[in-house]
């Protein structure tokens, strides 16, 4: 189950999209691991925090503005 986190008033929620603003994504180191994997041309460049969190900003369909991805 994925978990997002307001970043501005630290509740948590499951729910895919419950707010806008900037939030903290949780995924398994798997599967950042597997996301990281793809980096191809400039994007093997990024600093894998930012990548990640770009890839979960544009894939993931998430209603607020990803900032940080936590691994566990």
């Amino acid at each position: 189950m994925t978990k997002i986190k307001n970043v501005e008033n630290e509740s948590k929620t499951v729910s895919p999209k419950p707010f806008e603003g900037d939030i903290e994504y949780e995924m398994s180191k798997e599967m950042a691991k597997q996301i990281l994997a793809t980096r191809k041309g400039t994007d093997q460049n990024m600093h894998p925090q930012e990548f990640l969190c770009k890839v979960v900003n544009e894939e993931f369909g998430i209603k607020g503005n990803c900032i940080h991805v936590l691994t566990t």
